[in-house]
Parts: C-alpha cells; sequence; structure tokens
C-alpha cells in the first residue's frame, strides 16, 4: 500500500505538472496537494508497522497514532480478552497485558475468527491465526 502510495503521488505530480489549466499559486497547490499525501503515507507507513515489538529488557507495542515500551519487570500477567472499540467488546480477542499498578493495555494483536455479519471487530493491527496467535501468548507468558 505504502508503494501504491508513493506510485499515486509521482502520477498525480506529472499530470499537475504538464497539464496547463487555470493560474493557481504553485505554492498553496503544492501545499495541499503533498501536505494531503504526506500526511495518508505517514498513516499507511504507521498502520504497516503496528503490532508488539520484543527484546530483553521490554516490549513495545505500536499503534497507528502511539508506541509504547513498557519493562518485562513491569508486566505482572498476559491474558487474553476481546478487543474493545469504543469501549465495546469486539468478536475477536486480543492480547492484553496487566501491569503492576493495575493499568491494562491492550495491544493490537488479534485472533482471526470467523466474520459475521452485524458483529463489531476493530481491523488495526496484526490479526493471526489461531495457532500462531496462540504461540504468541505462550511465548509472552514464558517471557515474565
Amino acid at each position: 500500500m505504502f508503494v501504491f502510495g508513493c506510485a499515486f503521488v509521482l502520477c498525480v505530480s506529472v499530470k499537475v505538472w504538464t497539464t496547463p489549466g487555470p493560474e493557481v499559486n504553485p505554492v498553496a497547490g503544492g501545499f495541499a496537494i503533498y501536505g494531503f499525501f504526506a500526511i495518508w503515507l505517514t498513516v499507511v507507513w504507521r498502520a504497516m508497522r503496528t503490532g508488539l515489538y520484543t527484546n530483553e529488557a521490554s516490549v513495545r507495542i505500536r499503534w497507528i497514532h502511539r508506541t509504547r515500551t513498557v519493562a518485562w519487570s513491569r508486566i505482572t500477567s498476559v491474558d487474553v480478552e476481546p478487543a474493545r472499540y469504543f469501549d465495546m467488546p469486539t468478536r475477536r480477542p486480543a492480547v492484553w497485558f496487566t501491569l503492576d499498578d493495575g493499568e491494562r493495555i491492550e495491544t493490537p494483536v488479534q485472533r482471526r475468527t470467523p466474520w459475521r455479519m452485524l458483529e463489531l471487530a476493530k481491523n488495526v493491527g496484526p490479526i493471526l491465526d489461531g495457532p500462531d496467535f496462540d504461540l504468541l501468548v505462550v511465548r509472552l507468558r514464558e517471557r515474565l
């Protein structure tokens, strides 16, 4: 998607530069076009990198809008509960961390479930098949 976005920006740029049309301030036009594409490509880039990243000292939880790093020593449990969307449970289970101060953190990693009509689903982040999701949970729990 990122590559397609870059190609689209290139095509629009060529079209704008080679097509005669009404007089438009090139600076304002450039800010409008490239500003929109810069924001769009940034969101696509962040969406591609959404997930869990671990190392020996911590786990990094990366969402589209923020990144949070939590030390392993602060995590008391790894749970599997329904993902939440606007504080409502969805049909897909997600990985949740409970911290030593009682705070609960939902991660973007979810388990794939069959599609059902009229059920809420959060479509942000990696959606793993059952065995892969179970293996991830087992490995996270072993790390505690």
